[in-house]
């Protein structure tokens, strides 16, 4: 069963190279050396870390009082 979707897993990034399409972080710069590809997915994943903390932390201060106000009602 692992053999099969490994394989599968296998063929289908085989597909996504062939296409063109970016797969991993490091092959956004296809010339860069290996360090400048690593600092690069770093630079992405902080990023992206960043952007989740800013959108839970909006979030979290539109439903509080929500939230609370029920907690207070129980």
């Amino acid at each position: 069963m692992y053999d099969r979707v490994l394989s599968e897993a296998i063929a289908g990034r085989e597909r996504r190279r062939r296409r063109g399409v970016p797969m991993t972080g490091t092959e956004l710069l296809p010339g860069a050396s290996p360090t400048v590809a690593a600092l690069v997915v770093i630079g992405l994943v902080l990023v992206e870390a960043a952007l989740l903390y800013a959108a839970y932390g909006i979030l979290e201060d539109k439903l509080a009082p929500t939230v609370f106000n029920r907690i207070q009602r129980i």
